[in-house]
Formats: C-alpha cells, structure tokens, sequence
C-alpha cells in the first residue's frame, strides 16, 4: 500500500514524506540499538554508496540494496483506546501527539477538544473546545506540542496558533506572521521540535478572473515573526476552478521535522530524494537512492519502509506487519509508536453524514455499523524522524 504525503489533507495523511506511489515510504532512523537486528548486524555488507559534496552541500548517493537487507518487523502492543469509554467518546481523529512521558494527545476534529491519555492508554482529561476566545477553536485538523508543556492547534481559518497548557489551561494564541496588504492567509500546517516552529501558511488573492494562492513554509520565532524561508510555491486557478498555472519549484512536495528540528523535505512527488535543512534553511544534505518501482503490499504490511541511518546511508528495508485492514485504518508514527487508527473511515463518514458532502475520495458515505472506531498504539524499538499523521 503506498503512503501519501501528510499534507493533502485529513482523509490522506500518511507516516512520513511521499515518494513515487509504488516505491517505499521512508524512514529516518534517529536512534536504534543494533539488536533490534538480531543476527543481521553481524554479516552486514559494506556500504556502497558514496558521498559527494555538490555546491558546499553533502549528497550521500545509496545504492538499490541496503547494508543489513529485508528485515519483517512486528512491533509489540502497548494500548488500545476504544472509541467509547465512561468519561469519553471519541469523534474524527484527526491527529494523535505522543509527549516526553508517553501520554498520548487525540485531536478529535468533530468534537473540537482534545483527549489525553497515559503512557498506559488509560484516559486523563479533556481539553479545550469549540469557540473563539483563548484555547478554543472551531474545525481545526491539526496541532503540534511546543517547548515549555504546551500544545497548539491550528485553526485553518480565521488563521489561529491556539495554544494551551498541556493540562489544559488557556493560553494566548501564538502570533503569527504578518499577511502583506491586509490579505487573507490560511494556516494549514504547524510543526515545532527543538524549538523549531514551522508552518505552512497559503495566501489567496483574486483578481475577478483567477485566483492565485501563494504557499509557503516558513520558520518563525516566539514572536511570530518569520525567521527564514524553507520554501515557496504559487498555484493560479481559473474561475471555473481549473489549474492554469502552477509552479512547484522551490516548496517541497512534503516535510517533516526531525526531533533535532532538522527539516527533512521531499522535493519532488516523482523523485527519490530526500534534502535536509537547519532551523535556518540552509541546506545540510540530500540523500539519493536507486530503485525499482515495487507492487503493492500485502494487506497485513504497511507497505515496504526504508530505513536510512543519521548519516543518511541506506540501512535496511523493512516491513511492519500488524493487525490492519488497508481500506478502513490509518497509520501513524510518532517517535517510537506506531498509532493504528481503526475503521477511520467510518468515523469520518458519520462526522459529515447529512451535510451533502458524505463522499469524499476515500471515505465512504455508508460505514458498516459493525465497525467501531479505536486506536491500538505498539511500540517501535526505534525513534523515527516524524510525527506525521
């Protein structure tokens, strides 16, 4: 099953960056004891890839095969978080956080709140709700922690850094940019790790013919003010909403930040490149792979993972096998956990049911009763350089 990129939206959201659609997702080892590869470390090939240095940047170019091979990993079960409990009742999950103690933080998009659950996956408390005023919010998909135990959510539109004690407790918003001319501006992703806060801001214009939407992804400091450029890309759409115009160049197609809040981008969708930059956009290195395209995986593999070390050199292939159902779950990396979204499909079909737009792409507008929404969390035994959902 290939992996889409996390930021096409709440129905395609995915583990880490996109790559061409029938070849592996990506993993970015962080940190890895070498006996998660019992027996493979010891009769390891040589690596033989190179390294060149193009323009003052690093390009590690890896070859098809990686140094310790395929390697099947089953990931041990932590929780399960049923859709329904006492003091909760869970809606659209939209986005699932993991912290420094292992609590776990659900977005729920329907019932605009938060829940929080222990390293156990057992449930604490509730946070924020819908509104205007500090901590609240209306239709929001995404969030993010930030430094000093606190959380925010991003509110698309009136553009909105809704932040919050991580126990709940109403913060000011984290300002945000200013938008050129008084235009209006779309706050569509925000990410901080290490105290490198990104977002992903699109600014619309409309002339009376076309309407040109302006994205950018940008660092920002504690004031709000932007701190440097990872990238910009501009779309024009005629009035009868057909692309004329768009120019991808210069704005990844995906992203992450690593826990060292390096930025890891994928720069183009049909491209096997993976380019990293600092929290001031200068650029640290590109890693290159050959491959072949593969077919689809199997129905219990969340498809076939690479696996590059610090250094970014290709490490192994790997496939995860849990229990999954590739038509009605989603899945989630978060550090070192591996979230199973159950029969979301479902719970996103109830939570526009009735509003006229019940068939969208991969949601399907009459889930199966039978199905119940719940969240199984297993443990990786190793850190991966993403948050993505």
């Amino acid at each position: 099953m290939p992996l889409t990129s996390r930021r096409l939206g709440a129905f395609s959201r995915s583990w880490l960056l996109r790559v061409p659609p029938s070849t592996p997702a990506l993993l970015f080892l962080i940190s890895v004891g070498m006996s998660v590869f019992t027996g493979i470390a010891g009769r390891a090939a040589e690596w033989e890839g190179r390294v060149e240095v193009v323009d003052g940047v690093e390009h590690v170019y890896n070859p098809d095969e990686p140094m310790l091979g395929d390697q099947v990993l089953v990931p041990r079960p932590l929780f399960r978080i049923e859709g329904e409990g006492e003091e909760y009742l869970l809606g659209a999950v939209s986005r699932v956080l993991c912290d420094e103690a292992g609590d776990t933080y659900l977005l729920d998009a329907q019932l605009d709140c938060i829940w929080v659950f222990d390293a156990q996956g057992r449930f604490l408390r509730s946070i924020g709700r819908q509104g205007e005023a500090p901590g609240e919010w209306t239709r929001a998909y995404d969030m993010c922690l930030l430094p000093g135990n606190r959380l925010a959510v991003v509110q698309m539109m009136p553009s909105r850094l809704v932040t919050l004690a991580r126990g709940g407790e109403p913060l000011d918003d984290h300002p945000l940019p200013e938008v050129a001319d008084g235009g209006v501006r779309m706050l569509m992703d925000a990410e901080c790790r290490n105290s490198n806060l990104v977002l992903e801001l699109v600014t619309p214009f409309f002339d009376g013919k076309a309407q040109t939407d302006r994205a950018r992804v940008i660092g920002v400091t504690r004031e709000g003010e932007e701190r440097c450029l990872y990238g910009e890309a501009t779309t024009i759409t005629g009035v009868e909403t057909v692309v004329i115009g768009r120019d991808r160049e210069g704005i990844p197609e995906a992203w992450t930040l690593g826990p060292d809040g390096i930025l890891y981008a994928a720069p183009a969708h049909r491209e096997y490149r993976i380019e990293s930059f600092d929290r001031m956009a200068r650029p640290l290195r590109v890693i290159d792979r050959e491959y072949e395209t593969l077919p689809l995986a199997d129905e219990d593999t969340l498809a076939e993972h690479d696996v590059f070390d610090p250094m970014g050199r290709y490490l192994c292939r790997v496939k995860v096998e849990v229990d999954y159902d590739f038509e009605e779950d989603s899945p989630v990396i978060v550090g070192d956990r591996l979230y199973i979204k159950r029969n979301v499909k479902g719970a996103w079909a109830s939570m526009f049911a009735g509003s006229g737009i019940e068939n969208l792409g991969d949601v399907d507008s009459e889930p199966d009763g039978d199905l119940e929404f719940s969240i199984v969390c297993y443990r990786l035994p190793f850190v991966c350089a993403s948050t993505s959902n």
